[in-house]
């Protein structure tokens, strides 16, 4: 690893590995690299390089939290006012539309089938199904 692969792995300038290289810090490795700083840095100077980089992620993570909290506290308003839609209502309502089409269709096919059972001509069984399928599709969209 040379030295400005190492500046950028740190995050310094390449002037920066130089002087502190010059103060003993090796260059092998950017393992070895970080535990001299971590062991040789002025205690203070990098307490007060942890404070100022801990501190953007801090906002950060309180604006999330507070928008967070902002989008919960309008579910709930939401909730009371009930102007949200329940899931299981919905799914719900859905189960009864599909079992009510369920039975329509298969009242449809006892219905249909005397009338099929004496066609040959696919033209005609075509039309038919086609016609009865409509009108049994438009009986159900207008309930």
């Amino acid at each position: 690893m040379n030295q400005t692969e190492l500046a950028d792995a740190l995050g310094i300038t390449k002037q920066a590995v130089s002087k502190l290289k010059k103060q003993g810090m090796p260059v092998t490795s950017l393992h070895a690299a970080q535990a001299w700083r971590a062991e040789n840095l002025n205690a203070a100077r990098s307490e007060a390089m942890l404070r100022s980089a801990s501190r953007e992620p801090l906002a950060a993570a309180l604006l999330r939290k507070m928008i967070a909290e902002a989008g919960l506290a309008e579910l709930r308003c939401d909730r009371l006012a009930a102007s949200l839609i329940s899931v299981s209502a919905v799914q719900q309502a859905l189960r009864a539309d599909y079992q009510q089409l369920a039975a329509g269709a298969d009242a449809l096919v006892k219905a249909l089938a005397p009338r099929l059972c004496v066609m040959t001509d696919a033209a005609e069984i075509h039309a038919t199904l086609d016609i009865a399928i409509r009108e049994y599709l438009q009986r159900e969209c207008a309930r």
